[in-house]
């Protein structure tokens, strides 16, 4: 006979789950608010979304098609550059969307391992405070503020269904449970590889807190997992090698390699418990004292033994420090990938491991000794309060990407990636380009010899106009690390100093090297036009390849090429489309207004458009020459162009402007 006092408990249970999950995504949700208003940051954001042709291009068969057989930027995650293309048709460049979507599956990630645990342990209070350290320590802000990182996301909350789905199967098998736990298992691969360690959290989960004795059955049922995970492993590394992103031991060698490795896993656990001074870049060492690595490493072992001493009282101890070293172990940096010797990012899923032991001890604790209940209380409201508190001045950071980089710098000392990151961004505004190539200095002056720092420099030191410096950088970085940029830079810098001939291999070595690089295609147009040669020059610009980018410096340089070459309606277009890709974007409006004040009947939209460009960039000379001009142009307003020529003398002497400037004023009667 069902006992009567069962149903009205079954409610109280759903009713404090109700209570629980609201308030882990409530207080989520508030956290992360802000991002709504958060632009997209200049580093990989531009590559994975607002300049990445797949994603802009919208859901189509060969975008489908695309999406599972591409490895571009070294990744094969085709569910999340579905995600990508799905934000950006409903949301376009707005990045406030594309944030929030982050947020809210955060947020949903959270619950899916809040219900995992608790289906998999039945503690309703440790289950809630470890999806609470998830949602809101400082450590996460990186996956979820930065949406090149939506894959992190979305894998977490394929993860969670996967372990859900397995505790699911462990209490009923059956063929199709399993093959729902294999369904959910691939999607968290398509989203990001680093679930290739959940095959072993299978394992661990088995022992804690299914408890399920290790049989040659429960090992050969994780083999169709390993295989998947083999196949995602063996895919990483080859697209990752293909684009260059595995560095070889000459980079970073192997004992370095290793020594980083011990000693980032004891400093991913002091960011853990102690989360101050993050950054989203942490440069490489040149070198690690022996020392620190022998304390580092032996804290480990230490650990580790403690864990399996304890393992038959505090079998939670040995499943979350194990779970910790697994699912870190492919991102620990044995395997280089990226210049950076760490990342925030990569603790997203492990930190749930360094979360397990302290949330199930403290239980524990409480659960034998009621008299400690108030305090551990107290102590899980108090770390909560500090985690939110944390978090919210580290999201502030994500406001824009200048804060971040400085913010990077600032914590970490000489941080030579944070100044190359900084450098481009600043690079991209001509009154700043002298600030950029400073930067950029500095970076080689730190770490002389490092793939992409010298080529940073040449771009940079191209791009302002220094092309002696540029051509010595360039040079010194083809020496280091042959690759597009560097190719580009030096036939930027010999098109600079009046060499296009010799400039012109250069450029098509880039483009050989990579077809889609639309820089050196830019550049090279610009120097076929210059040395005669139009009809080169045009079928380069209207090869495919050079299709619509989202980048909006190279529709803009793009657009003015197409019109000098004579397709004027698609030069314009482009010209739109720059502008709308980025409406602070002062070059895109200078190039636009100089090309309709000749269109009739669009006058009007030229001058706006140049008085754009040079309110957002009162020191870009060209522009003001260029409003002047158009000034000039018309009979009615030719008194205006007087103060926008002399701004043009101001910041670029010129005796045939100021002759120039002189005559008009002499004719307007202004001497």
């Amino acid at each position: 006979m069902p006992d009567p006092s069962s149903a009205p408990r079954q409610r109280r249970i759903k009713r404090l789950d109700g209570i629980l999950s609201a308030l882990l995504a409530v207080i989520t949700l508030a956290l992360y608010s802000p991002v709504r208003g958060f632009p997209f940051i200049s580093l990989d954001d531009s590559v994975y979304v607002t300049n990445n042709p797949f994603v802009r291009s919208g859901f189509s068969l060969s975008t489908l098609r695309a999406a599972f057989v591409s490895g571009q930027e070294g990744f094969w995650f085709p569910l999340t550059r579905l995600a990508h293309t799905l934000d950006f048709a409903l949301f376009g460049a707005n990045a406030g969307g594309h944030h929030i979507m982050s947020v809210v599956i955060h947020t949903l990630a959270t619950l899916g391992l809040y219900f995992f645990l608790l289906r998999a342990t039945g503690d309703r209070v440790p289950s809630a405070f470890t999806a609470a350290i998830f949602a809101w320590h400082p450590l996460h802000i990186e996956s979820v503020a930065w949406v090149a990182e939506r894959k992190d996301v979305l894998s977490a909350l394929f993860s969670f269904l996967t372990l859900w789905l397995w505790v699911r199967y462990t209490e009923r098998p059956s063929t199709r449970r399993y093959a729902l736990v294999l369904g959910a298992f691939a999607l968290g691969l398509m989203s990001k590889p680093m679930v290739v360690t959940l095959p072993i959290l299978l394992l661990i989960l088995d022992f804690w807190p299914l408890r399920r004795p290790l049989t040659w059955q429960r090992l050969t049922e994780k083999v169709p997992f390993g295989i998947l995970a083999a196949l995602a492993a063996a895919g990483v590394y080859f697209t990752q090698a293909s684009v260059g992103a595995v560095k070889s031991a000459s980079s970073f060698p192997l004992l370095l390699r290793f020594q980083n490795g011990i000693v980032t896993w004891v400093l991913y656990i002091r960011a853990a418990f102690w989360p101050d001074n993050l950054a989203i870049v942490y440069p490489y060492p040149d070198s690690i004292p022996v020392f620190d690595v022998a304390i580092c490493g032996l804290l480990l072992v230490v650990i580790t033994a403690a864990a399996v001493l304890l393992r038959s009282r505090y079998p939670w101890l040995l499943a979350g420090w194990l779970w910790y070293l697994f699912t870190t172990l492919p991102v620990i940096g044995f395997i280089q990938v990226g210049m950076a010797a760490r990342t925030d990012h990569f603790m997203y899923i492990p930190l749930i491991g360094l979360a397990l032991p302290v949330c199930w001890t403290f239980h524990d604790l409480a659960t034998w000794h009621p008299r400690l209940t108030l305090p551990v209380s107290a102590l899980a409201l108090v770390a909560s309060a500090g985690m939110l508190l944390v978090s919210a001045r580290q999201l502030a950071y994500w406001q824009s990407s200048e804060s971040l980089y400085r913010q990077a710098t600032r914590v970490t000392g000489p941080n030579y990636l944070a100044d190359i990151y900084m450098a481009r961004l600043l690079g991209a505004n001509q009154a700043r380009r002298g600030e950029a190539v400073e930067l950029a200095r500095r970076a080689v002056h730190q770490r002389p010899g490092v793939d992409g720092v010298n080529s940073a420099l040449a771009t940079l030191l191209a791009d302002a106009h220094r092309y002696e410096e540029a051509l010595v950088e360039a040079r010194a970085a083809l020496r280091i690390a042959p690759n597009p940029e560097v190719y580009t830079a030096m036939g930027a810098a010999l098109q600079g100093l009046g060499k296009p001939q010799e400039a012109i291999p250069w450029l098509r070595k880039a483009i050989e090297a990579d077809p889609a690089f639309q820089s050196a295609r830019a550049i090279l147009a610009n120097v076929l036009i210059r040395v005669g040669d139009r009809e080169a020059a045009r079928t380069l610009l209207l090869d495919p390849l050079f299709g619509n980018s989202g980048d909006s410096d190279a529709e803009s340089l793009t657009g003015s090429l197409l019109i000098q070459v004579g397709e004027g309606v698609e030069g314009l277009r482009r010209l739109d489309h720059a502008v709308e890709l980025n409406p602070q974007n002062p070059a895109a409006h200078n190039n636009l207004g100089s090309a309709l004040v000749g269109v009739e009947g669009r006058q009007p939209e030229a001058l706006f458009h140049l008085r754009e460009a040079v309110r957002l960039d009162p020191s870009f000379a060209k522009a003001w020459l260029n409003l002047g001009g158009a000034l000039v142009r018309m009979p009615d307003r030719a008194a205006e162009a007087v103060p926008a020529f002399e701004n043009a003398l101001r910041l670029n002497p010129d005796p045939a402007l100021q002759q120039q400037l002189d005559a008009l004023k002499a004719r307007l009667g202004l001497n």
